[in-house]
């Protein structure tokens, strides 16, 4: 089958969200790219960013310029001529210019992306980052890379530990903060009923105290009255 034929039917064959279904493999192919181990470790050390993720953020900055001017074109082409050609057409037709000028946009990106990393984003065998000069004049014996390593895991352990009796501090923190609120909570509850005593005539905390008790006691009083009452009215009318 002609390629070109076949690839018009698996366009006209596709749903209307042309813009995203040629392109849901960008993402992925990165990170295969990452998995396959294509990008150099020391290429990334000194440009602060990978190579090939560089490359892909400008394939898809094409991509999603091209998808755009793309809509736009079927709107305008629609808004003017939607009497003449249907929006059904005018969808078909931008997929298929879509899906050629894509497959034509991989190859020359393809053709970009060699280039650029054979030629401006890599550093030759011979060159030395200033922080690894050290490494050349003074190399680092079988012992001395022992002790780096055992050096690096007490390290890693005091680090471990220190995150962890921040983690406690911080707990702690955070237990003093409810004992803080708590205490504040109780002192505006004392202040307020200082200030009830204070307008009922009542100064000091002994009196205060007093009074409270003096007010109960009327209470409880009042309470017993209301008990004994009933008992009252009955005598008095079986007499």
């Amino acid at each position: 089958m002609d390629p070109e034929k076949k690839l018009e039917e698996d366009v006209v064959e596709q749903p209307s969200t042309y813009s995203e279904s040629s392109l849901s493999t960008v993402a992925a192919d990165t990170e295969n790219d990452i998995v396959q181990g294509e990008l150099s470790e020391y290429e990334c050390q000194y440009l602060g960013f990978t190579p090939k993720s560089l490359i892909n953020g400008v394939y898809n900055a094409v991509i999603t310029n091209l998808r755009e001017g793309l809509t736009h074109m079927e709107a305008y082409i629609n808004e003017g001529y939607g009497t003449t050609i249907t929006p059904e057409k005018t969808k078909q037709a931008m997929e298929t210019i879509q899906s050629v000028l894509v497959e034509k946009l991989d190859k020359k990106f393809d053709h970009v992306e060699s280039y650029l990393l054979k030629n401006v984003f890599t550093i030759p065998e011979d060159v030395v980052l200033p922080e690894d000069r050290v490494q050349m004049t003074h190399p680092l014996s079988p012992e001395e890379d022992r002790q780096l390593d055992t050096e690096m895991e007490q390290l890693r352990k005091h680090i471990i530990a220190v995150r962890y009796g921040n983690e406690c501090v911080r707990q702690q923190v955070s237990d003093i903060e409810n004992l803080q609120k708590h205490a504040d909570n109780t002192l505006l509850y004392l202040q307020q009923l200082d200030s009830s005593a204070t307008d009922a005539g009542v100064l000091g905390i002994k009196d205060s105290l007093s009074f409270v008790l003096d007010k109960t006691k009327d209470l409880m009083s009042a309470v017993n009255g209301l008990e004994s009452e009933p008992k009252g009215n009955t005598n008095s009318t079986t007499g």
